[in-house]
Formats: structure tokens, C-alpha cells, sequence
């Protein structure tokens, strides 16, 4: 008999998170925050935030507790835009990754 049933979810289910960036376009070396919403049904470990490059995914940081919100500086790049995603862990060691949010990178 699943728990899912009953309104509650399963141990093994997944967490959800969602991720935003303020603000959505800037010039290279401004302040960008990052900002996940994070949930799960047993509880979030921590959210892991990555920026997206060429060469694969360089992890910014890790927050532990809520706010999940993190700053960092738009690199230097020649592209027109900057993809970010955060990746929610669950007390279970369940992951979930949020879709990628990008920064325009502005001239």
C-alpha cells in the first residue's frame, strides 16, 4: 500500500526545486543572485547551484537552509547569455535539478 494514497508521498520521492535569477540581464562582472525554491515531502538537505560552461557545469555553492539564494559575478564571456541551474537534495540523498535560468549579457 503506497502512502502516495493517502496524501503523503513516498521516502524516495524526489524534491522539487525552481530556480530564478535577479536580475535577468546584466552587464559581464555585475552581481547576479540566484534564488531556488526548494521542497520535499521529507525534508531539503541543501541546494547546489551551477552555472552551465562550455567545458561543463562549475558548481558556485552549496546553502544548506532556506533562503536558498546565492550571489555571484557574470563572468566574462563573448556569449550573449549566461544559463544557471540549482540541483535540491533531499534528506534521502534525492536529487532533482530545476531548469536552467539564463542572464542576457548586456554590451
Amino acid at each position: 500500500m503506497s502512502l502516495a494514497a493517502c496524501g503523503g508521498g513516498l521516502a524516495s520521492d524526489p524534491p522539487s526545486v525552481t530556480l530564478a535569477t535577479l536580475p535577468t540581464s546584466a552587464v559581464v562582472g555585475a552581481s547576479v543572485t540566484l534564488v531556488a525554491v526548494a521542497s520535499d515531502n521529507e525534508g531539503v538537505a541543501g541546494v547546489q547551484f551551477y552555472r552551465v560552461d562550455a567545458s561543463g557545469n562549475t558548481l558556485l555553492g552549496t546553502l544548506n537552509t532556506a533562503p536558498y539564494q546565492l550571489a555571484t559575478t557574470l563572468p566574462t564571456t563573448t556569449a550573449t547569455a549566461v544559463a544557471y541551474f540549482a540541483t535540491a537534495v533531499d534528506t534521502d540523498g534525492n536529487t532533482t535539478d530545476s531548469a536552467q535560468a539564463l542572464v542576457t549579457v548586456t554590451r
